[in-house]
């Protein structure tokens, strides 16, 4: 899953800039297998490939500098 939270507007003074909050959402295995990570399926020219494209992406669109990474959990709870 991905999400996009736009910040609207701080809500304290002197509060940092922050444009947006994103949560990326992947499956547990993801935490220590880099083929879960990348859904590459095990083939390794694939996870290099998508690896690739990761990081071109990020760069392309700035996100290589100025961001901050806060590794969270999200659970779900039958009601």
């Amino acid at each position: 899953g991905y999400y996009q939270n736009i910040v609207a507007r701080p809500l304290t003074d002197g509060a940092v800039g922050v444009d947006a909050i994103v949560e990326e959402l992947f499956p547990m295995a993801a935490i220590s297998d880099q083929h879960a990570f990348y859904g590459s399926g095990g083939d390794e020219e694939e996870l290099r490939r998508r690896q690739t494209a990761m990081l071109e992406s990020v760069v392309r669109i700035g996100a290589e500098r100025d961001i901050d990474l806060v590794p969270t959990s999200r659970y779900d709870y039958a009601l």
